[in-house]
């Protein structure tokens, strides 16, 4: 199956869909599966000059209506699979080359209010390795975010900082360098409550604003954690600061 969008560009292909259908479907007159696979998919999502989302060609309606649509339907299956999926980013507020994911796989389980995920997505090669994420989530309807609560956590094996800049915005302006990341977060509604990463630089050269002068580390490693209910910020550990040799 291929959905094409308002300009006849393909948005969406689903190789092939396996799916069990669950029996509670009866009992709340609406499709529900016990699971529900999708094989290969090629996926478009773009973020249109107005800052709009679209999904697969179908604008994404931020906190309109009573129900949560689609996302909130997805949440009642009782388990999706994703393997092997092909997603397009399309970012046209930062007039910023597509950026294609391949070897995407998801896992969703749901139990009524509880949700665990796990996804694996793999970026080019010279931009990331390999983009890994987990967690598990309490709530019901994602109109009500504020109810929301649970943990998530993110990996990646290194990225290329000035690659990566031209898709996600940074706090700095790297000329160049590589770092890695590994981070996990404690959820309370739509903000993060607690986090935790092990971070890693290698080679960087970055400014901090235009007017200051440039910042080269040759190796920073450590850990950071952050607490948002004591309002404290702390290094729990650091080690191999070192300058790198200047001309």
């Amino acid at each position: 199956m291929r959905v094409f969008d308002s300009r006849d560009q393909q948005a969406l292909s689903l190789g092939r869909v396996k799916a069990v259908l669950s029996w509670l479907s009866l009992l709340d007159a609406e499709v529900r599966f016990e699971s529900l696979e999708i094989v290969e998919p090629e996926l478009e999502v773009r973020r249109d000059a107005a800052g709009e989302l679209w999904l697969a060609g179908v604008a994404v309606e931020r906190g309109q209506g009573r129900g949560g649509g689609f996302a909130d339907w997805l949440l009642t299956q009782r388990q999706v699979l994703v393997r092997n999926a092909q997603i397009v980013w399309r970012d046209e507020t930062r007039a910023a080359p597509d950026l294609t994911l391949t070897g995407v796989n998801l896992r969703l389980d749901s139990d009524g209010e509880s949700h665990r995920f796990g996804l694996n997505a793999s970026p080019p090669a010279e931009v990331a390795s390999q983009i890994v994420a987990r967690g598990e989530l309490s709530g019901r309807s994602t109109h009500d975010l504020q109810a929301w609560r649970g943990r998530l956590y993110l990996e990646f094996g290194y990225a290329d900082l000035a690659q990566a800049q031209t898709w996600i915005a940074v706090p700095l302006d790297v000329a160049r360098g590589l770092g890695s990341l590994r981070v996990w977060m404690d959820l309370e509604g739509p903000r993060v409550a607690a986090a935790t990463a092990d971070l890693r630089l290698v080679n960087v050269q970055a400014r901090l604003a235009p007017n200051l002068p440039e910042l080269a580390l040759a190796n920073l490693q450590g850990r950071l954690a952050w607490n948002s209910r004591g309002g404290a910020r702390r290094s729990a550990h650091r080690r191999s600061v070192l300058p790198l040799p200047t001309d």
